[in-house]
């Protein structure tokens, strides 16, 4: 009677004659798209019989369904292995059969989504979620406090370590230490603060085998910051191409593969990766 289905890029949600099991003080239908990290509705809509939604979207997004007297008929969640695109299928696998797993998270926002969230919930590594945005830090550490196996900092991370400029938009979900490229997603005021910041290098220490990069702008300077001796000790790493230049992304694909990693690339992100 109800059809959920994740394809490439939305969520359909499709109904067929619901009168047969449903009564009419029962209908329509109540469709809920959620977060499933915070239970936090996105997005909601009715239907009736014979009927059709879509939302644009399917990472990390459940589906709840309720009748219209608010009784729960069906839940469906999301499943790294089912939904999630090569990227997370190809992390969430690799640190799955391995062991001793230790990683960072920079840029991680408040946790809604990305490809290191599956790792977290599914303890599947010790991990340093790192974040600059005051109230993103918040939300992060409040949706995942409850986790053992992870360890939060509220601070800016560069190549050299300086003073760096910090620009926020909105809520503090947008954010860089690259003006351009907070003008380009953010329609809402934008502050600058000078903040004190961590070198990225010192946080790469010799246990940490995997690193998940979502810095607006600079992942490209931050990995080519690296030592041999650290690019060696790395099994996996993740990081964002679409606010550098071309000659940038061939430039980091070249030099990764110099350095013994196979990359494939998807949606504006990279996953670099040894066998």
């Amino acid at each position: 009677m109800i059809d959920i289905n994740y394809t490439l890029n939305e969520i359909k949600i499709t109904t067929h004659n619901l009168k047969e099991i449903f009564s009419e003080s029962q209908l329509p239908l109540n469709i809920f798209f959620i977060r499933p990290v915070n239970q936090k509705i996105i997005w909601e809509t009715t239907l009736n019989s014979n009927s059709w939604a879509t939302f644009p979207d399917n990472e990390m997004i459940d589906v709840i369904i309720k009748d219209n007297k608010n009784n729960k008929v069906l839940e469906y969640k999301w499943n790294v292995l089912l939904h999630g695109d090569q990227i997370y299928q190809k992390f969430y696998t690799s640190l799955l059969n391995s062991k001793n797993n230790k990683g960072l998270a920079i840029g991680t926002h408040n946790g809604e989504f990305g490809e290191w969230v599956p790792i977290a919930l599914a303890n599947l590594s010790e991990i340093t979620l790192i974040e600059g945005s005051k109230p993103q830090y918040n939300e992060l550490v409040n949706n995942f406090s409850h986790l053992p196996n992870l360890t939060f900092k509220n601070c800016l991370v560069t190549e050299d370590g300086a003073d760096t400029l910090f620009y926020e938009g909105g809520e503090g979900y947008t954010n860089s230490v690259l003006k351009r490229v907070i003008e380009y997603w953010e329609k809402e005021p934008i502050t600058e603060t000078l903040l004190p910041s961590v070198r990225f290098s010192e946080l790469v220490t010799e246990d940490i085998n995997w690193i998940h990069l979502d810095c607006e702008g600079i992942d490209y300077n931050l990995i080519m910051s690296l030592s041999n001796q650290q690019l060696n000790n790395l099994d996996l790493i993740i990081f964002e191409y679409n606010n550098s230049s071309p000659k940038e992304r061939h430039i980091i694909d070249e030099y990764l593969k110099s350095k013994g990693f196979q990359t494939y690339k998807k949606r504006g992100v990279s996953i670099a990766f040894k066998n």
